[in-house]
């Protein structure tokens, strides 16, 4: 079954929101700057995505 195109919204807005907390949470959990980058590059993309989606809908 395929997902609706406002679910793919909320998921992506749920994706977004972990890793915006995980960033928060960053110094706490001791991540590394390797780490930090990864999660900033995951950011940009899933933004890039829901741009996107919200701009096709």
């Amino acid at each position: 079954m395929f997902m609706k195109h406002r679910d793919y919204i909320a998921a992506l807005r749920l994706q977004i929101a972990m890793v915006r907390q995980a960033l928060r949470d960053a110094q706490e959990m001791e991540l590394t700057d390797e780490e930090t980058d990864q999660l900033l590059d995951r950011l940009s993309a899933l933004l890039a995505l829901l741009h996107a989606l919200e701009n096709d809908s």
